[in-house]
């Protein structure tokens, strides 16, 4: 049987919810997830489903309400601000702007060519 690669981001029952005049909003719930070095993932549902919000904690931007959250087997509750902005830079990529950028970069291919 061939050896996985270990894991890169790792979460365990993790929650989010998010506070307003005193009222709980609930919006990530008991979120399992391993992704391992060289995985490609895609995160997909409906709007409002908690895509966003995920993607917001896993890229160190945002923090859980609860449940654990490791990143190359680290604590990520553990880590300076310092070493959270060097994953952000070093290993954390989110592509948001694709599909703003796309109209752009296919108008300027077809220009030049």
């Amino acid at each position: 049987m061939a050896k996985q690669n270990p894991p890169l981001i790792e979460t365990v029952d993790l929650c989010k919810s998010y506070f307003n005049d005193g009222m709980e909003t609930p919006v990530l719930f008991d979120i399992d997830l391993t992704i391992r070095e060289g995985e490609f993932i895609s995160i997909m549902g409906p709007s409002g489903s908690g895509k966003s919000t995920l993607m917001h904690i896993l890229g160190f931007l945002d923090t859980p309400t609860s449940g654990s959250y490791l990143f190359r087997g680290q604590k990520t509750r553990v880590l300076h601000d310092d070493e959270l902005a060097r994953i952000r830079l070093c290993w954390i990529t989110s592509f948001f702007h694709c599909s703003i950028t796309r109209p752009f970069l296919h108008l300027s291919a077809r220009r030049e060519g």
